[in-house]
């Protein structure tokens, strides 16, 4: 499992007493080992710290550390036989401790904490009541410190706790000589991040309160990532910011255990700082969640802040029973409108095979000023027109939800009553908020409505692309002056699409900007002499009422054309199209216009992401695309990858850089058919929401009954011969929302705190 979840703690006051805290999510035996280096441009001369190894999820916040270190400001600079401490020079053995020499000159050479010398070092013996966990996944450590400016060059500091059983504890844990001559075991963390070069600029004689997040993945390390925050306490700063331009972050991981009772606390490096008020404890405590950053509403998150990725568990537990997630809203694609108010359609109505399954009722949420969600019902204009409807339309799964706003704050949204007693899809449509709904006949099939993307305004009614029987046409409403719309006739695109948008991904086929509408699909049509699903762009001139010809983008995936290639199209603020080839089990590809508005020259295709293995997994599947402001791409994906587990990633590519490699935001608790249903949205001030609802399949014996007694109420049938173990009768389940409210940097689930933020 790898992490990406960042929780940024805010300080509870300004005060003579700094904090050093180390929060870990999970327990069990575990050695960990990790360095901070400070920025070279700041040098320290005070250094004050307290440590607490917390576990964070459903405990109790009143929890008495396990050992507890206090360094009185008077006993500062005293000799460290005074204080109890052992003094390392060198690399030499622990009998050598005290007669060793630096390898370097050190400035306080006899003082207890105040540490000169590159290799110079001061361990105290830690005693655990509990081990640390093996499964540990997240790590935050925070310490407040005072940086002046001090002759000589600043070096880092290095934090460590190590286990004994590393006999002789080698002063580079950060390099390759982890392992003691004396046969020591691997440390199972080590962190280093080498000379934390920030544009960031620090002044002098400021109490600094930061925080270092680490998310950790000991199977794969390249995927563990370090992020700092900092605030200026002298300053007054009440909430963290991250650091910028940081560079040269990187971890080392190990697979070794930390023995229960006794480790040690290591304080190394070359600079001109002292300890004071250093606490180590590791017990059931939480972080005050009142000091958190990160909106949150505890009546649907009791523990507090939830962040990615999120780790289903044995027997189907997921964000609700883990976390007791119970958002006031039910969580679905989201839109917001001009004022940022949230809107969500709700209803799950769901055809399998010739069961008609019905959750919750068919409405569409929205947020009142007083923090309460309010439902909409806006099928009122099908019964008006169509008094003997039967109330059925398809929602859910494989049906097109979407919510979109131009640029008057009308609303559009689709409903698809083919399979009821009318067997119609309507275009339904709210002119301003008081008004009454209007409804639109739209052609039989699948349809989508264009999304907003960050740099596509929907000053006109939201293009509507309708597929039947792989005949793909363009259809675009135009606003009347009575108050009313007019369709227009279809616009022939392609007759070899395979467009099906509803399933996952719903990154959006077409986007409109400057009066031309872009259109991308996957054809049914395979490139001879190549293999996968080749993918096409035209464009649509509303002005002239031409159609350019269809241009190739590219091919991706494997095997025959496979609708679950499809590919997805964003614009960015300069004009520039970017296209994500869309795949089944591959890499995804990348592609961009070279000029902007333009659609006639593309850069070279290239692949992003992990690498397909050839026999042992597959890759990724279903593409969610989004634009922001500061035009970084975003993208969500399923990936399969080793063992065939299906979780739920996340890549992004700012401007001018190559793609981030994937990081886990929901991880199953099994291998085998897991899909997530996901959709991604901007809002106004360009957060990130990602909606999701987990379905599974191919399940063994023992997660099959296990399954049932979860959802008595389900039937899921016996084996059928379509895809290996799959069974019919099985239903998604747990609907949730996951939000970044910093460009993807962390993830963590919503509430409605989150919208109430995004109205302020």
């Amino acid at each position: 499992m790898a992490l990406v979840a960042h929780l940024i703690v805010k300080h509870p006051r300004l005060g003579s007493h700094p904090i050093l805290r180390l929060i870990f999510y999970r327990n069990t035996t575990g050695v960990f080992l990790m360095s901070i280096f400070k920025r070279h441009t700041a040098y320290l001369s005070t250094l004050l710290m307290m440590m607490c190894l917390t576990t964070v999820c459903h405990a109790d916040s009143n929890t008495s550390p396990l050992t507890l270190i206090d360094f009185e400001a008077a006993k500062l600079g005293q000799p460290a036989s005074e204080l109890g401490w052992e003094k390392r020079y060198g690399n030499g053995d622990p009998a050598n401790w005290q007669v060793a020499k630096p390898q370097r000159t050190g400035n306080t050479s006899q003082a207890a904490l105040s540490i000169g010398g590159a290799d110079v070092q001061s361990l105290h013996p830690l005693n655990l009541a509990k081990p640390i966990d093996t499964q540990t996944r997240q790590l935050h450590i925070r310490m407040q410190l005072m940086p002046i400016n001090h002759s000589g060059t600043a070096q880092p500091i290095r934090l460590a706790i190590a286990s004994t059983d590393l006999k002789a504890v080698t002063p580079y844990f950060g390099m390759t000589g982890h392992q003691s001559k004396e046969g020591g075991k691997y440390d199972a963390l080590r962190f280093f991040a080498g000379d934390m070069k920030s544009e960031q600029a620090i002044s002098f004689n400021h109490w600094y309160d930061l925080l270092l997040i680490l998310d950790i993945d000991p199977h794969h390390p390249a995927l563990c990532r370090a992020s700092m925050y900092l605030k200026d306490m002298t300053a007054g700063d009440e909430k963290f910011e991250p650091v910028s331009g940081m560079t040269k972050v990187e971890f080392k991981l190990r697979d070794n255990g930390m023995p229960a009772q006794w480790g040690y606390f290591q304080l190394r490096g070359s600079y001109g700082g002292q300890v004071d008020n250093l606490a180590i404890g590791m017990g059931a405590g939480t972080t005050d969640i009142a000091q958190v950053n990160v909106p949150w509403t505890k009546s649907e998150l009791p523990g507090g802040p939830v962040f990615a990725p999120i780790t289903y568990e044995k027997d189907w537990k997921s964000e609700r029973d883990l976390y007791g997630y119970n958002p006031a809203f039910i969580p679905n694609p989201i839109a917001f409108d001009q004022n940022n108010k949230p809107y969500i359609r709700q209803g799950y109505t769901y055809y399998a095979a010739k069961e008609y399954v019905t959750r919750d009722p068919i409405a569409i949420q929205t947020l009142t000023t007083n923090g309460q969600w309010e439902k909409i019902d806006f099928t009122q204009a099908i019964y008006k027109q169509k008094p003997f409807w039967d109330g059925k339309m398809h929602t859910g799964p494989f049906s097109n939800e979407r919510i979109t706003f131009d640029k008057d704050n009308s609303l559009y949204t689709i409903v698809d009553a083919q399979r009821s007693n009318i067997g119609r899809v309507y275009l339904c449509y709210r002119p301003k908020v008081d008004s009454d709904w209007q409804l639109y006949g739209l052609p039989l099939g699948w349809t989508a409505l264009e999304a907003y993307d960050g740099h596509n305004p929907i000053q006109q009614p939201p293009a509507i692309l309708s597929m039947t029987d792989q005949i793909l046409r363009l259809i675009l409403p135009q606003k009347t002056e009575d108050g009313k719309l007019k369709l227009g006739d279809p616009i022939l695109i392609a007759t070899d699409s395979l467009l099906v948008p509803n399933h996952s991904g719903g990154a959006n086929h077409c986007i409109t900007v400057k009066g031309k509408t872009y259109i991308t699909w996957a054809g049914s049509n395979p490139i001879e002499g190549q293999d996968g699903t080749p993918q096409y762009i035209r464009t649509y001139d509303h002005a002239t009422g031409e159609l350019s010809d269809t241009v190739l983008l590219g091919v991706c995936g494997h095997g025959k054309p496979d609708n679950h290639n499809l590919p997805g199209i964003t614009i960015d603020s300069q004009g520039i199209l970017h296209v994500v080839l869309g795949a089944h089990h591959n890499q995804f590809k990348y592609t961009h216009s070279n000029n902007p508005y333009d659609i006639t020259s593309w850069s070279e295709v290239k692949p992003f992401g992990k690498p397909r293995h050839p026999d042992k997994w597959g890759s990724y599947t279903y593409v969610s695309l989004l634009c922001d402001a500061d035009d970084t791409l975003h993208v969500v994906g399923r990936w399969a990858g080793a063992g065939y587990y299906f979780r739920l990633v996340y890549m992004r590519k700012k401007a001018g850089e190559d793609w981030t490699p994937h990081r886990y935001l929901m991880v199953p608790f099994r291998n085998m058919y897991s899909c997530w249903y996901h959709k991604m949205a901007l809002d106004r001030k360009g957060r990130l929401f990602l909606s999701y609802t987990y379905y599974a399949n191919q399940l063994s014996d023992a997660q099959l009954e296990s399954y049932k007694a979860k959802w008595p109420g389900e039937i899921p049938t016996d084996v059928t011969q379509h895809a290996g173990n799959w069974r019919w009768g099985m239903h998604p389940h747990d609907p949730g929302m996951l939000v970044s409210d910093d460009k993807g940097e962390t993830w963590h689930l919503a509430t409605t705190a989150d919208f109430q933020e995004g109205l302020k």
